[in-house]
């Protein structure tokens, strides 16, 4: 991105604060909708609040220094000043690289933490990236600290361990906090938080916490392959649900079938498979054949470009259960019906299709996919091929309806996540059986595994 931004970038009538204002205050709000951390929330008004009040354009200043100008401004750091600037200059935001490459990623713990704009910082004496400078309020535990194994756990508390895996609610976190700093980490049993949950959460919630943490306890037993398949038009938030349940069930291999497309494009030419050269929602371009008038050429280049992905997706999950690994895979192309599921036997293998029906909110996501990314996936582009991802989605959601592959479509992230953890655990519960200690609080080894995509010491 150049330093400044020249007066022919500008548009003709360059928005005004209190238009960019709005706009803040529409992502806002759309945020909230989607129960998005308050924090997060809460920057986009005070960034409102800051231009509202100042003296000169925003698109004055942005033409005199840049972003660096946006940045002095209180309330604006360089995500938000990024994101006024695209919106100021209807320019795409530029990346100094051709690509980005990581020899084995980061675990999703990082990969999450790394989603809310924070730095990772160099550990030279476990020679390993924990997270360092925080722009938001979160809480890191475990391996994810770089604290492995049993002792080290505990020492920074069970309810951070709690919290990292969505098990419970912050004031029951506190409660056992308080509750471990009195008597000590050995003291606690099982019985201490049921007690717990029911003083904060009533009976009933309290109940339901106690069985997902025996549920949770259980996939540390686990032995049988692990892979969770989430389908989905696009827009509807499959990544950062399928980020964020890796890291609370401590899955370090997170594959999008994005991922997959684009590595077989570059082995198969334009020519010989066009289906793959193009984007989900755009893929009847690439229809070559004769149809019919009222064929949906849509939905016809989605399934030929589905069929052609299924490949790659199939010799993944085979060698995931070959190797009885654990692995959650996303993406637009996991359609109910186009995998082998004879390859399956052996393995948990669940298969699960996100989806938003409301339309507005559907239509939403992608207003705040443009902000987050700073113009980097611009909205305009989704809205005009909206009608083809409506279909598209349909599409999926009939495919799974007729498979029995669950829908969620929670009103928002959270539930959603409760959702399809809720079915996992159960069906973890169903595969290990009720064997192993129920004495007492088991509290989790070290939380997500280690950053270095290697296992915890049990």
């Amino acid at each position: 991105m150049p330093e400044k931004v020249s007066k022919a970038g500008l548009q003709a009538e360059p928005p005004s604060n209190e238009q960019i204002g709005q706009q803040l205050e529409r992502i806002a709000e759309l945020l909230e909708g989607q129960d998005a951390n308050p924090f997060r929330i809460q920057a986009y008004r005070r960034a409102a609040e800051t231009l509202r009040g100042l003296d000169e354009p925003a698109y004055q200043l942005l033409a005199r220094e840049g972003i660096a100008g946006l940045e002095r401004l209180p309330n604006i750091g360089e995500r938000l000043a990024r994101s006024i600037e695209q919106y100021v200059t209807a320019h795409p935001a530029e990346l100094a690289c051709d690509a980005v490459l990581m020899c084995g990623g980061w675990t999703p713990c990082l990969h999450l933490f790394s989603h809310t704009q924070g730095k990772l910082a160099w550990d030279e004496a476990l020679r390993v990236y924990l997270p360092g400078q925080k722009t938001e309020a979160v809480r890191i535990a475990g391996a994810g600290r770089g604290l492995w194994g049993i002792a080290a756990a505990l020492a920074t508390r069970l309810p951070g361990l709690m919290l990292a895996g969505g098990l419970t609610p912050d004031n029951v976190a506190a409660a056992v906090d308080r509750r471990l700093r009195r008597r000590g980490p050995a003291a606690l049993t099982l019985a201490d938080l049921q007690e717990i949950a029911w003083d904060r959460l009533g009976r009933a919630k309290g109940d339901v916490l106690i069985v997902r943490f025996r549920q949770w306890q259980k996939l540390r037993r686990l032995e049988t392959p692990l892979i969770v398949l989430i389908g989905g038009a696009t827009g509807v938030g499959k990544s950062t649900l399928a980020t964020q349940l890796a890291h609370r069930l401590g899955i370090t291999r997170l594959i999008g079938t994005d991922m997959v497309r684009q590595t077989m494009r570059a082995f198969f030419a334009v020519e010989l498979m066009p289906a793959i050269h193009t984007s989900s929602f755009d893929a009847a371009t690439t229809v070559r054949v004769p149809v019919p008038r009222e064929t949906d050429l849509s939905k016809m280049g989605f399934i030929e470009q589905t069929k052609a992905v299924s490949v790659g997706v199939e010799a993944l999950v085979r060698r995931g259960i070959d190797e009885a690994q654990r692995m959650v895979v996303e993406g637009v192309h996991l359609v109910p019906g186009f995998l082998d599921r004879s390859h399956w036997g052996g393995a948990i293998v669940l298969e699960f299709v996100l989806a938003v029906a409301d339309k507005e909110r559907h239509r939403a996501n992608f207003t705040v996919r443009e902000w987050e990314t700073g113009g980097i996936r611009p909205l305009r582009r989704y809205i005009e091929h909206f009608a083809e991802i409506r279909r598209i989605q349909r599409y999926i959601v009939g495919q799974a309806h007729s498979l029995g592959v669950p829908v969620v479509d929670g009103p928002s992230l959270d539930d959603s996540l409760s959702e399809i953890l809720g079915v996992i655990l159960r069906r973890v519960e169903e595969e290990v059986g009720d064997g192993g200690s129920a004495a007492g609080v088991d509290p989790p080894a070290a939380g997500p595994p280690s950053p270095t995509g290697e296992g915890a010491p049990a």
